[in-house]
């Protein structure tokens, strides 16, 4: 694992006498932080050549979503609006809206973060 400013990595996990653990929480990270990992598996004839590394965030879901609210309407449109929610540690990457259409189905439509306004956080 790599520090989270794109540092070298370290070892966070030997499991040389735990062949049969195949996980392990890394603990005490910086929230928002972009962390690198890589797995290197051993045997009695050494160590493997390092699997692909990949990136994971020290973040948790966004929260506190709070339920849309009408701003106009028209005869054929509804304009929603929404506050943003707590994001938890990690930016938010954009939204996705969902209505009934009244077959017992949803239709997802996703927004566009660049082209919108939210409404001021009422954290």
């Amino acid at each position: 694992m790599d520090d989270g400013f794109n540092g070298p990595y370290s070892v966070i996990y030997d499991g040389s006498s735990f062949p049969n653990t195949h996980e392990f929480t890394a603990q005490n990270l910086t929230v928002g932080l972009p962390y690198r990992f890589y797995v290197v598996a051993v045997n009695i004839n050494g160590d493997s050549v390092p699997g692909d590394s990949f990136l994971i965030y020290a973040c948790l879901k966004p929260r506190n979503v709070l339920p849309p609210y009408k701003v106009t309407t028209t005869k054929n449109s509804i304009t929603i609006a929404w506050y943003e929610p707590d994001f938890n540690g990690c930016p938010l990457l954009g939204f996705e809206l969902y209505r009934d259409t009244g077959n017992s189905d949803a239709l997802s439509v996703i927004i566009d973060p660049a082209i919108i306004s939210l409404k001021p956080s009422l954290r």
